[in-house]
C-alpha cells in the first residue's frame, strides 16, 4: 500500500519534498493504522464489487475499503450480502485484481465464523485484511476479539466506539477503561480505533448538517475528547480515525474540509467516507506541510534538553520537551502520506 501511487513519477517529484513510503507487512501496526487514510464504506450488497474496488485503488488511490454487512444493509439482505462479498473476493483473487485493504464490517461475533468458512481460500490468501467490529464495548469486545483470533489469527481488527455505555456520561469512564484493557491485550492486531459518529449522534437524536462538523455537536465532541484522552496519550497512543462524513458528492465539501482540519487538531488520523469523490480530499489533507516537517525534524534532532527555538521562518516557537510527541506524530504521518514541497498545498494534490 502506498498513498498517491497513481501519480506519475514526474508529478510526484514536483509536489512532494519527501514521497510517501510503501506500507506493508513489515510496517509497525501503529504506522499501518496511521496510514489507512480515507476509508470508503460500501454496502456489501453492491454489484460489481471486485472491479469497482480495483478501479478505485488504481485510479483515485483508495487504500482502505470496508464492505458493510451491518447498518448499511437491510436486515433481510444479510445472507445475500455475505454471498456477494465472497463472490467478489473470489473474483478478485481469480483474476489477480489489485485491491485496497479490504475489511468486512460484521454484525456480531458469531457472523465471523460463518464468513471465515465461506471465504476459505480468499482468507488464506489474505485477500482481505480483517474485520471491523461495530458497537464494540466491554460486553461484546472479548467475544469479538477471541472469535477473530481463533478463526482468523492473521486478520486485523478495527473496533468502532459507538456504544450507549460510551455515549452516556455516567458510564463512559468505566467503559473506556474496560475497552482500553481489551485493546491492550490485542494491540498487535488493532491498527486503529474507529469512531461511530452517526451512531453516537443518533443516540441523542442529532445529526450535523453539511456545513457543520462533528466537533460542533457538543455531546459527541465530548465523547470523542474522552476517547482521545484514554487512547491518544503521548507515548502510548493508538491511532483513532475520524468519524464518518455522511454526505455524497452533491453536497459542498467545505464542511468536510473543516472537519478533517479539526480531526487533525484533536489528534485523529484517517477518516471514514461514503463516496469516492471524498477519498482524494481526505488523503491529500493528510500529506504533511513542509514547515511542519521541518519543525518536527528540528525538535527531534535537537533532543528534549534543547529548550525553545524559532520554527521555520520564525513564525512560531518550538519548545523541545512538550512539542516532541507532536513532532514524532508528524514524522510518522509523513512516512505514510509524504511531505509537501515548499509552497505546495494539499489542494495541489487534487490536480495531480
Amino acid at each position: 500500500m502506498r498513498h498517491f501511487g497513481f501519480m506519475a513519477p514526474e508529478r510526484s517529484d514536483e509536489v512532494f519534498a519527501v514521497a510517501p513510503s510503501e506500507i506493508d507487512g513489515n510496517s509497525s501496526i501503529s504506522l499501518v493504522g496511521m496510514s489507512l487514510g480515507a476509508t470508503l464504506y460500501t454496502p456489501a450488497t453492491h454489484g460489481g464489487l471486485a472491479k469497482k474496488l480495483n478501479w478505485l485503488a488504481s485510479e483515485i488511490g483508495l487504500t482502505t475499503s470496508v464492505l458493510c454487512l451491518e447498518d448499511a444493509i437491510a436486515d433481510s439482505d444479510v445472507h445475500r450480502a455475505e454471498a456477494n462479498v465472497v463472490e467478489a473476493l473470489d473474483e478478485a483473487l481469480a483474476d489477480g485484481l489489485a485491491l485496497p485493504r479490504v475489511f468486512l464490517r460484521v454484525r456480531a461475533p458469531e457472523q465471523i465464523g460463518r464468513l471465515v468458512e465461506a471465504l476459505g481460500p480468499v482468507l488464506t490468501a489474505e485477500a482481505i485484511s480483517g474485520f471491523v467490529l461495530p458497537k464494540f464495548g466491554s460486553e461484546n469486545g472479548h467475544a469479538y476479539l477471541e472469535a477473530t483470533r481463533a478463526l482468523a489469527p492473521k486478520a486485523l481488527v478495527m473496533p468502532i466506539l459507538e456504544s450507549l455505555a460510551i455515549a452516556h456520561v455516567e458510564t463512559r469512564r468505566a467503559e473506556l477503561a474496560a475497552v482500553r484493557a481489551l485493546v491492550d491485550e490485542h494491540r498487535d492486531r488493532i491498527p486503529c480505533l474507529r469512531l461511530g459518529g452517526t451512531d453516537l449522534s443518533g443516540l441523542f437524536g442529532l445529526r450535523r448538517p453539511h456545513d457543520s462538523t462533528i466537533w460542533d455537536v457538543a455531546v459527541v465532541r465530548d465523547v470523542i475528547a474522552d476517547i482521545v484522552n484514554v487512547f491518544g496519550r503521548a507515548g502510548e497512543a493508538l491511532p483513532i480515525s475520524g468519524a464518518v462524513w455522511e454526505y455524497y458528492r452533491s453536497s459542498p465539501v467545505d464542511g468536510l474540509v473543516r472537519e478533517v482540519r479539526l480531526d487533525h487538531v484533536n489528534g485523529l488520523c484517517g477518516k471514514t467516507v461514503i463516496h469516492p469523490s471524498h477519498v482524494q480530499i481526505v488523503n491529500a489533507m493528510h500529506a504533511v506541510p513542509f514547515d511542519d516537517h521541518q519543525d518536527a525534524l528540528a525538535i527531534v534532532d535537537e533532543g528534549i534538553h534543547a529548550g525553545a527555538s524559532a520554527g521555520l521562518g520564525g513564525a512560531r516557537m518550538n519548545e523541545a520537551r512538550p512539542h516532541r510527541p507532536w513532532a514524532l506524530r508528524v514524522l510518522q504521518r509523513a512516512t505514510g502520506y509524504g511531505v509537501l514541497a515548499p509552497a505546495v498545498t494539499w489542494r495541489d494534490l487534487l490536480h495531480a
